[in-house]
């Protein structure tokens, strides 16, 4: 009865378990709603260069706190066993004697009291580099996520103005096509025929759109680490058109850069760290000089005799304490050349340094001039749809009245369509030009700020 009861058991656990898996499948394909924070945000979470900076931090963190253990006593123990040729366990065997020791140390180092504190002071220079590496990833994985959810948005965007231009021609083919069959003198086969292709042709350009969301899409999902679908909240217009913030002036804009690009910030730190290296380096020459205090229990099979002082009783147990001198005169070069590779690691440290100012000067110049061209280019792209627009109304009036032929008006219906493009990606460079801006001034990207 208990084997019956058991096996049931089994098999209910085995069902909620397999429930539970197919559950977490279903609930993995559920549509995940995502806003353009939202994407910056998961980009921080599940981005590999983030956790492998984090574990950088973490790694420095815990080696800064090991390092204060060095300045602290160390408890070693030791054991010897020994075997004297020369003696013998008594007068009556040819046997060596043989002898056995333990003992148990505690060491305090005093001369270590200074010559450690460079090592600390290294890897706490070492903690912060690794602090503004991790925040130079979390700002590079934020602009990154931006720019893929905003390349998404703006495939969002050419497909409707796509299905808004065939939605157009099809109106005007289904109008020219009962024009023509009823016998209207002013719409030809020509006509008929032009919008046909059309038609044709914005079926295409619309298809083409779609695919291309979904590749944008598939693009942001690997991006993000994510395996759900994905619907996207968005603005019609762009993020910082919406809050229309004052621009500051190109001076200002690099100076603020130099001070807070977290990249120029981890190096010094990097810098000064290995100068501390040098330090600790050097401080090798110098003798060691540690205080001990040491327990030792010893063993002999030798045989000890009351008539013979230089026999000595064992096992015996000896406490001694005291001072302890270790100098190396002469070490083959190992320190030189320990100093040598900490020089040129400082060495190219400041070339990089140099290097990237440079580079980040040249990338704020950039980020700011695409900023600030796209920004005084969207009034004017608004213009062009509205006057697009009011080019294809009176249009459309001269082509029913056939002043106007299809082809003519097909090519205003075209640059209608391309304005409404040109001013959707000029609203999307806008928005992605003003986060890298963001990100080139090493502030984390948001759309709040």
């Amino acid at each position: 009865m208990q084997v019956i009861k058991y096996i049931f058991l089994v098999i209910f656990l085995s069902f909620i378990k397999n429930s539970s898996i197919s559950q977490s499948k279903i609930n993995s394909n559920l549509p995940t709603n995502i806003t353009l924070e939202k994407a910056m945000d998961l980009a921080e979470i599940n981005s590999y260069k983030v956790k492998a900076a984090t574990q950088d931090l973490d790694y420095y963190d815990k080696s800064e706190t090991l390092s204060y253990f060095n300045f602290g006593p160390s408890l070693s123990i030791s054991g010897d066993l020994t075997f004297a040729d020369d003696q013998r366990q008594n007068y009556n065997s040819n046997i060596p004697s043989q002898s056995e020791s333990i003992a148990l140390e505690l060491s305090q180092p005093l001369t270590g009291l200074i010559t450690e504190l460079p090592n600390l002071m290294a890897k706490k220079e070492f903690k912060k580099a690794a602090s503004f590496d991790l925040l130079a990833e979390r700002i590079k994985a934020r602009e990154k996520a931006a720019e893929y959810f905003l390349n998404v948005q703006q495939a969002y965007r050419n497909i409707e103005i796509k299905k808004t231009e065939l939605t157009s021609v099809a109106d005007q083919l289904k109008e020219t096509k009962i024009l023509f069959e009823s016998g209207d003198e002013n719409k030809t086969k020509i006509d008929l025929l032009q919008f046909q292709a059309k038609y044709i042709e914005s079926e295409i350009k619309l298809s083409q759109a779609e695919n291309e969301l979904q590749n944008k899409i598939n693009e942001l999902k690997t991006f993000l680490n994510i395996h759900s679908n994905l619907t996207l909240s968005y603005e019609n217009k762009s993020y910082f058109e919406l809050r229309n913030k004052p621009l500051e002036s190109l001076e200002s804009i690099i100076k603020k850069g130099k001070n807070n690009r977290n990249e120029l910030k981890s190096l010094d730190n990097k810098i000064s760290a290995e100068k501390y290296n040098l330090l600790h380096s050097s401080a090798a020459y110098l003798p060691e000089i540690n205080v001990f205090a040491r327990n030792s229990y010893e063993k002999s099979s030798q045989e000890a005799s009351p008539n013979d002082p230089n026999y000595i009783y064992y096992p015996q147990t000896k406490f001694t304490y005291g001072l302890s001198l270790n100098w190396k005169i002469w070490d083959g070069g190992v320190i030189a050349d320990n100093q040598m590779s900490i020089l040129n690691r400082k060495r190219k440290l400041i070339l990089d340094k140099e290097e990237s100012e440079i580079n980040i000067n040249q990338e704020i110049i950039l980020a700011y001039n695409n900023f600030k061209n796209f920004n005084e280019n969207l009034i004017k792209s608004k213009d062009a749809v509205n006057i697009s627009e009011e080019a294809l109304k009176l249009s459309l009036l001269k082509y029913q009245t056939g002043d106007l032929s299809a082809s003519e008006l097909i090519l205003v219906q075209n640059s209608l369509t391309n304005s409404k493009i040109n001013l959707a990606e000029m609203r999307n460079n806008l928005d992605i030009s003003w986060l890298k801006l963001q990100a080139a001034l090493g502030d984390i990207p948001k759309i709040t700020q």
